[in-house]
């Protein structure tokens, strides 16, 4: 209910996401974790926020690697990328690309490669376009 709400953006503020992530927390769910922090930093990099989208994935890619879930692995990675390029940090942009380069696009969901495919582009819209296949 709060990430529909942040989603539809019916919340003020990201109170309730942190509450539900809390709660989470305190209920030892860290796959549900790792979930809503991934789409919570989606929203928040739709919405300009590239900081908090940041902490917000590398907060699920943490989880995702300790619960071993690499295709929530792979959308953190993804959403860091994302979010890395719209702070101007090239660097850490192609670090998430070649951690995404040699992933098996068979072990994740479709929502993982449609992200990685878009991230993986040169930030900014270069000419230089590839995707994390290597294309």
């Amino acid at each position: 209910s709060a990430l529909i709400d942040y989603a539809a953006g019916l919340a003020r503020d990201d109170g309730g996401i942190v509450a539900a992530l809390e709660a989470l927390r305190v209920a030892d769910n860290k796959q549900r974790c790792a979930y809503i922090l991934n789409r919570s930093a989606q929203i928040d990099l739709a919405r300009g926020d590239a900081s908090l989208a940041l902490s917000r994935a590398e907060a699920a890619l943490g989880l995702a690697l300790t619960l071993d879930r690499p295709s929530e692995a792979a959308l953190a990675r993804a959403i860091i990328g994302d979010a890395a390029a719209q702070l101007g940090d090239r660097a850490l942009w192609a670090q998430q690309v070649e951690s995404l380069r040699d992933i098996p696009r068979d072990m994740l969901s479709r929502e993982s490669v449609e992200r990685i495919n878009v991230m993986a582009r040169e930030p900014g819209g270069g000419s230089g376009r590839r995707s994390a296949a290597g294309e």
